[in-house]
């Protein structure tokens, strides 16, 4: 339901195939959470914890640094 996901926080973004890469690299990161394409509240966290790990500035979004470090640690490739 779309409206319930609004109002749980968990609507999704534009680009859910860069969503799920996003989450598919973080889990091979050894992060926990679920790749369905959806930025839920644990994958802005697992994305805050790697840039904690990695040093760049913590932000919980998809900037091209913490992106580029992910695919580079991870070998998943991040549209």
């Amino acid at each position: 339901d779309p409206i319930a996901m609004l109002l749980n926080g968990d609507a999704p973004v534009e680009n859910s195939a860069r969503v799920i890469a996003v989450q598919k690299a973080l889990i091979k990161a050894g992060f926990v959470l679920k790749a369905d394409g959806v930025m839920r509240p644990s994958t802005r966290q697992a994305l805050e914890g790697f840039e904690r790990e990695r040093k760049p500035p913590v932000t919980g979004e998809f900037n091209p640094r913490t992106l580029r470090e992910l695919s580079q640690r991870t070998g998943i490739a991040i549209p």
